[in-house]
């Protein structure tokens, strides 16, 4: 029963993601078309033409009804720029933005617990945790991006400001994604663990004489990690936001830049396609949170 109501989640969540990006583009003033040719100098009667080619003078209802009938079918239909499959354009793009992706929600899990577990004791290092955490929230991620290049890349010159390929190319959006990632990380872990911090099993476990660090990782953290992992999969909805602005910043050929790219170009069918990935991957992250605190909590229930 719980897997039918998450198959059908997904369903209901492809499926607005899909009907709003449609009528969001359609709203738009220009598309595709317009943007090609008219600047090309083409005539009205070519531009007509066209669109009628398209089917995007057909009325809206039908151009959505077509639109979700080829999704069913696996069918997300063709770019209006370069009249490739729309799955043909994104697919090489897929990859480096999810090694991008997977790799900032790692290192800024492991840095937003470690923070959080830094600010839960009252010592010089919780000042540094808590300064962070601070200067993370703070900040845009653009003017991050833009410190990052000026310093390591212009000024230190250790790694490179722009590319795709190769390890050295990912270490600085990586880095810039995971600060602005960990904040919420470490403010709902040190919450979480404040809370159980005082709880009477953790005073007996102290007075048992047990190690304060075999206290706080095997009865603190432990406990307190269901939050910790709601956090972090809710965090990949900023991450798929965050990835367009470091991959333009950084010049990487992903999903983000492409994003950026067909928007601009009233590229409609790409722009829907890219929604939807996202829409699978965010479901995805949310779904495997979900499996984890059930796993590690049996009482809480995940319908």
């Amino acid at each position: 029963m719980m897997i039918y109501r998450r198959l059908m989640m997904f369903v209901v969540v492809i499926g607005l993601a899909a009907t709003i990006s449609f009528l969001m583009l359609r709203v738009a003033p220009r598309d595709a078309i317009d943007a090609q040719l008219a600047l090309s100098g083409a005539s009205q009667a070519d531009i007509a033409q066209m669109r009628s080619d398209m089917g995007l003078d057909a009325p809206l209802i039908e151009q959505y009804g077509r639109y979700m009938l080829g999704l069913l079918r696996g069918d997300m239909g063709y770019s209006f720029l370069n009249t490739l499959p729309v799955l043909d354009v994104i697919a090489p793009r897929l990859m480096p933005t999810v090694i991008l992706a997977l790799s900032t929600l790692l290192i800024a899990s492991i840095l937003g617990v470690g923070l959080g577990v830094m600010m839960l004791w009252d010592n010089a290092y919780s000042g540094v945790a808590r300064l962070i955490v601070g200067l993370s929230l703070s900040q845009p991620i653009y003017w991050t991006g833009t410190l990052a290049i000026i310093i390591f890349a212009g000024w230190l010159n250790v790694f490179p400001a722009s590319g795709t390929h190769g390890l050295e190319r990912l270490v600085l959006p990586v880095a810039v994604l995971s600060f602005h990632i960990l904040a919420p990380i470490a403010r709902v872990t040190y919450g979480s663990l404040y809370q159980i911090k005082s709880q009477p099993f953790v005073i007996v476990a102290h007075a048992k004489g047990l190690p304060d660090h075999w206290v706080l990782w095997r009865y603190i953290v432990r406990v307190g990690l269901t939050p910790i992992i709601s956090v972090i999969a809710l965090q990949t909805g900023f991450l798929l936001s965050g990835t367009v602005i470091a991959e333009g910043l950084f010049v990487r050929s992903g999903v983000g830049q492409l994003l950026l790219i067909s928007v601009i170009e009233r590229d409609y069918p790409v722009v829907q396609g890219i929604v939807i990935f996202s829409a699978v991957f965010y479901m995805t992250a949310i779904t495997i949170g979900d499996w984890l605190i059930g796993w590690l909590d049996p009482r809480v229930n995940i319908s």
